[in-house]
């Protein structure tokens, strides 16, 4: 459906961006694992519902990441 397309698109923009900013830092892991759910995302079969326990977990990963270096920065 077009709000499934749209959504996936969504979140694949999400996972390019947030790949940029992160190879920027050196975050290698999160880069791999955000570079193969954007592939996933991209796939014909792909919907929301099949990776929305891929794209939770990265983002805690993500959040985790983001509370590390807030408490680098503040220290």
């Amino acid at each position: 459906s077009g709000d499934e397309a749209a959504g996936l698109l969504a979140w694949r923009t999400a996972c390019h961006s947030a790949r940029g900013a992160l190879t920027t830092i050196g975050a290698t892991g999160l880069v791999n694992e955000l570079r193969d759910l954007e592939r996933a995302l991209a796939r014909p079969e792909a919907t929301r519902e099949r990776y929305a326990a891929d794209a939770r977990h990265l983002h805690a990963r993500l959040l985790a990441l983001v509370t590390r270096l807030s408490d680098e920065l503040e220290a």
